[in-house]
């Protein structure tokens, strides 16, 4: 799982950085998730983003497994950063349970998002037991019930830094590094590089 949530705070601190600047992404997918050879992930087909209430094409396409309420019911409301966080929590869940959130039917997908209905986590792995409160604030049908980009990132964030500090090892300082390095608190990144330094 912190290999997981690592991917995925990657992912938000890229749509982080978008969204600051008024661009909404609307189609996250696994497919749109790339890692490079450090395993850090990129997002990447921004072929159908919203920038600042313009579309950058035409065609207005998006795919039905990752996409978010608003995108299937207009009447809840424009999409916006909570569209795409909703879209990334659904890649999360499928990254760690192996399995999509919503299955089924079209139809019967379509209903499930809309009524919120989904499995726990942790009644597929005890283990993940944490997320499930995650899970539920991600696929709230009403955009004001979701997390924004930026508390997400600190839901996350502070659930990694627990997990990686039960860990006495090189690869769990250095991810903690890299994490308050996105945090932009190199004071304690540097702290985790010197842990590194001194242990190994």
């Amino acid at each position: 799982k912190e290999t997981a949530t690592r991917v995925i705070l990657d992912v938000l601190s890229g749509l982080k950085y978008a969204h600051e600047r008024g661009i909404i992404h609307r189609d996250i997918k696994p497919s749109n998730i790339l890692l490079d050879f450090n395993g850090r992930a990129k997002v990447s087909d921004w072929g159908i983003a919203k920038i600042s209430g313009v579309t950058t094409s035409a065609n207005v396409s998006l795919t039905l497994t990752y996409a978010a309420p608003e995108q299937l019911d207009p009447s809840l409301g424009p999409v916006d950063e909570r569209t795409d966080v909703y879209q990334v929590c659904e890649v999360f869940y499928e990254i760690l349970t192996g399995k999509p959130a919503f299955q089924g039917s079209i139809t019967e997908v379509a209903y499930k998002k809309l009524k919120a209905e989904v499995t726990p986590v942790s009644s597929m792995n005890p283990a993940l037991r944490e997320y499930d409160e995650v899970f539920l604030k991600c696929f709230s049908p009403k955009k004001e019930g979701r997390y924004s980009t930026s508390e997400l990132i600190a839901v996350l964030s502070n659930r990694q830094y627990n997990n990686l500090t039960l860990k006495n090892s090189a690869y769990a300082f250095v991810e903690l590094a890299y994490l308050y390095v996105q945090l932009d608190n190199y004071e304690q990144a540097l702290f985790w590089v010197g842990r590194v330094n001194t242990q190994y």
